[in-house]
């Protein structure tokens, strides 16, 4: 069994508790290689939220991506450490008629960063992966308790679990657990664990390309790479027009 024990890494996008992306003054460029899709209804530009979902008896399971945020100083652009890109996994239960929970409080949700991603990738189908999310949060209230210092004896903590079967079936398993006791409620108290989906061998083959070719875009790779390769582009232009055929590129000694 291989075992990755990773606290919330808190922030605006950290990777676990608070999976939204939002804030911070970051900078999302265009998709690389888009045209700059226009929306005519609002002047704006066309949104999309890539998502791969698994229908199951007990829960809907998506794979989301949550695309890194940038800054830019003095015309440089770079990533912004605190919001990375991470991969979201997401459980939407069913209920007793098998009809959907809209609240998205109900939902279980854990987000991966790209190195956790590479490690599920590794693993499987050959072994089980655990992640671990120790909740970090002040002046909260859990089963009647507040507790100004949460720490792993008074709340749960959330696990997600990998379990390769027979067949080349896959299960995620999403639970929060109090002192190793699993089926706790979330810190909000509104999502029971555990959550769980088990998916076909050719539904985790779906996910496993997805994931894959994400990893470069949650580090910034790809995006990044492009603005310097439309940057060099753009010099050996200027050169061509102004007759000035020195060679810049390479980097200078390294």
């Amino acid at each position: 069994m291989s075992v990755a024990n990773f606290s919330d890494y808190g922030g605006g996008g950290g990777g676990g508790g608070n999976y939204n992306q939002g804030g911070g003054g970051g900078y999302t460029p265009s998709p690389p290689h888009s045209g700059g899709y226009s929306s005519a209804g609002d002047g704006g530009r066309v949104r999309a939220y890539p998502s791969y979902s698994v229908a199951t008896e007990n829960v809907i399971f998506s794979l989301k991506l949550m695309l890194p945020q940038y800054r830019v100083v003095n015309n440089v652009v770079s990533l912004n450490p605190p919001q990375r890109g991470r991969v979201l996994l997401e459980w939407i239960p069913r209920d007793a008629m098998g009809k959907l929970i809209r609240d998205k409080e109900a939902a279980a949700r854990f987000a991966l960063s790209a190195e956790e991603v590479g490690l599920l990738l590794d693993q499987i189908p050959n072994n089980t992966v655990e992640f671990f999310r120790k909740p970090r949060v002040q002046g909260i209230e859990y089963n009647n308790v507040v507790d100004d210092d949460v720490s792993e004896n008074t709340t749960p903590e959330k696990a997600l679990r990998v379990i390769p079967g027979d067949a080349g079936l896959v299960t995620f398993k999403c639970d929060f657990e109090l002192n190793g006791i699993g089926g706790q409620k979330s810190m909000s108290g509104e999502t029971h664990g555990p959550m769980e989906a088990t998916v076909q061998l050719g539904e985790f083959i779906v996910m496993r390309e997805i994931m894959r070719s994400a990893i470069p875009l949650l580090v910034g790779w790809e995006t990044m790479t492009k603005i310097a390769m439309d940057r060099t582009l753009e010099n050996a232009i200027h050169q061509g027009n102004t007759g000035n055929s020195g060679y810049g590129g390479g980097g200078g000694d390294y």
